[in-house]
């Protein structure tokens, strides 16, 4: 065999190789080669956003209270809030309201301008980058101005200084459904991969029950979630944190399934039915295991499809502070 002949059968050889193995696009998914994905590894779920139980967290500036104050002597109330969760928090709709405030001559905090207070501009999630790390998220700083202490202490005394901040936010969850019957190439009872973004209101467990032929490329999908709240406060199974939805005779520690979509396509609540009223599903801090199927699903038989979930809420959670007041005599 001659030398060129060698190396022409080397070159078609790297070609062939290069042309089975596909080369990575701009996203980092890989491309058909030659052959195409025959030799393919499925991808696991990649992870979109960042995971846990966290939403925003409140922190008061240093001295913002002070430690302690004269009861003759106003002080500066800022708060500071910053986003840790996987949900934008958009300008105006976060709440803060001080607590405990003076009416008229009464006994309490007494501050300009009303109780309460907005944020101005939004406020970032956190996201997840393409090499899949977390960037951390928005914070914005709310200003309360000067707070006075009114009212007449005979000796010092710590008094408690309470915010009650409210804000929407959504939970996502993230899997997928097996659409097969027995002997097909994926396995429904085959234990799933899941990701609850990083919310209070927490996906803790995700299975997926049975799938079940009813049509010619159409099944009836059965799966099972606990939805737990995890945070400090309570959601509401509403939109918005305007007081006239959030009065005494609301129901507190319910949130509402808000979209379920499908291998691409929405469903809507005729198609999936749940063992729960999805308008106000209970968010108990043990967790609460909802079960639902979607009927009738056009889908390629023996596929394993993406299924994403979301839910929406008002969550109330209580910022907490105290102060010592000491009278001037």
């Amino acid at each position: 065999m001659s030398r060129k002949t060698i190396i022409a059968i080397g070159l078609l050889a790297v070609f062939l190789v290069s042309g089975c193995v596909g080369q990575p696009a701009e996203d980092g998914q890989a491309q058909p080669g030659l052959f195409g994905n025959l030799f393919k590894k499925a991808e696991p779920i990649n992870k979109p956003f960042v995971t846990g139980t966290e939403a925003l967290k409140f922190f008061f500036e240093e001295n913002a209270p002070p430690a302690s104050a004269l009861s003759s002597e106003s002080f500066p109330l800022v708060v500071i809030a910053e986003n840790r969760g996987a949900t934008k928090v958009l300008a105006g709709q976060l709440k803060l309201t001080l607590s405990g405030t003076a009416s008229g001559k009464g006994t309490g905090w007494q501050l300009s301008g009303g109780n309460t207070r907005s944020n101005t501009g939004d406020i970032e999630s956190r996201t997840v980058t393409i090499a899949k790390v977390a960037l951390p998220g928005g914070k914005e700083i709310i200003e309360f101005g000067n707070v006075q202490y009114m009212g007449k202490l005979p000796e010092k005394k710590s008094i408690a200084l309470s915010i009650e901040a409210c804000y929407p936010y959504q939970t996502i969850l993230q899997s997928s459904l097996c659409a097969a019957t027995r002997g097909g190439t994926c396995d429904p009872k085959a234990k799933k991969e899941f990701f609850s973004s990083s919310a209070p209101i927490a996906v803790t467990e995700f299975n997926q029950i049975s799938a079940t032929k009813t049509q010619q490329s159409k099944f009836d999908l059965s799966f099972k979630f606990t939805v737990a709240n995890s945070g400090v406060g309570h959601s509401y199974a509403t939109s918005s944190c305007n007081t006239d939805f959030l009065g005494d005779n609301v129901i507190s520690d319910i949130f509402t399934l808000e979209e379920i979509s499908y291998s691409g396509n929405n469903y809507d609540q005729e198609q999936l039915k749940c063992s729960k009223t999805l308008y106000n599903l209970p968010a108990k801090k043990d967790g609460v295991e909802v079960t639902c199927t979607l009927k009738d699903v056009s889908v390629t038989p023996n596929s394993n499809e993406p299924l994403v979930i979301k839910f929406n809420y008002v969550y109330k959670e209580p910022v907490k502070s105290s102060i010592d007041i000491i009278p001037v005599k």
